[in-house]
């Protein structure tokens, strides 16, 4: 059995809503008709307001659904609760767990690469000169240099050709991978 999707249903709903509506206009543009042709309105303002009344009563049901809805959706987290917070573990054991964590993350980084090592770059990177941190260059990707000292987590001195650059140590790798 074939299942019909929520926007579909929603385009259905909508269409309906359209044509009750625009029942309702024909209803009264036919009143409008006959009490210029001086005939009696009353059977067609009973159907006008027929057709009224069922517009309000669903206009109001589907009000009603949606507070229904808010109803259980607020009911349901009440019944549910929070999340209970993040709580530190004050104790000596866990300060210390702490600082050795933080003692990790400051240590330096360590990269298979050695001085004297022909390296490439990954990406084009934007370089100094040795000893300076303006940057002043953009060297292109794929230039081949050799690295002069051993990396740092953020720097690297390469030399490309007569010129020894400062290059972010994350867009070295090795040159014969």
């Amino acid at each position: 059995m074939p299942t019909i999707g929520r926007d579909k249903m929603q385009e259905a709903r909508l269409q309906a809503r359209a044509k009750r509506q625009a029942d309702i206009d024909d209803k009264l543009a036919q009143i409008d008709r006959v009490k210029e042709a001086g005939g009696d309105t009353a059977e067609l303002e009973r159907e006008l307001a027929e057709l009224r009344d069922d517009w309000e009563e669903r206009r109001n049901a589907r009000r009603e659904a949606k507070k229904r809805a808010r109803e259980l959706k607020d009911e349901i987290s009440a019944a549910i609760g929070k999340r209970p917070q993040l709580r530190w573990n004050e104790s000596e054991e866990g300060r210390a767990a702490r600082a050795g964590v933080k003692e990790q993350r400051g240590a330096e980084m360590q990269f298979a690469l050695q001085p004297g090592q022909m390296v490439r770059l990954v990406n084009d990177a934007r370089v100094a000169h040795e000893g300076q941190w303006v940057y002043t260059k953009t060297l292109p990707k794929g230039s081949i240099g050799i690295l002069i000292d051993p990396p740092t987590s953020n720097m690297s001195a390469v030399m490309f050709g007569a010129d020894v650059w400062k290059v972010p140590t994350k867009k070295l790798r090795a040159a014969d991978e």
